[in-house]
């Protein structure tokens, strides 16, 4: 499969958050420069290495949580309904990262969605952890 930079109208236009991974990218982030200027978010998840973040001007990290890899599929999708729930609860970017990261986590350490957390276990990820934040 050959992978090329979107020449078409911008799909974005609208929307509050753009997610990739960097395997969608493979490697060419061109397209990233274009859509940093154009949304407010535009998320990289990057597999067992956690997720880049471009908001408010600036790029920012965070980990991924410890997991114990079964299946990830899907896991970029976990993180993206994790993602926006939790920003439209509370308006942060910050907060819905870290959310997204614990239960991207949670969704590769068993097979289909059967690895697809509950609050109470994404919010037990996260007090295990709260040295992984968005920095």
């Amino acid at each position: 499969m050959q992978r090329r930079a979107w020449a078409g109208p911008p799909f974005w236009e609208g929307a509050d958050v753009l997610f990739v991974s960097d395997e969608d990218l493979a490697g060419d982030e061109r397209q990233v420069d274009r859509w940093v200027e154009d949304l407010p978010a535009v998320v990289v998840t990057r597999e067992r290495r956690g997720a880049r973040v471009h908001s408010e001007g600036a790029w920012r990290e965070i980990e991924a949580f410890p997991a114990g890899q079964v299946d990830p599929t899907g896991a970029g999708d976990v993180f993206a309904a994790a993602y926006l729930i939790r920003y439209e609860e509370t308006g942060d970017v910050a907060a819905a990262v870290r959310f997204a990261s614990a239960a991207a986590a949670a969704s590769v350490e068993a097979a289909g969605s059967e690895g697809i957390a509950d609050r109470v276990e994404i919010e037990r990820r996260l007090a295990a952890h709260p040295e992984i934040v968005l920095a």
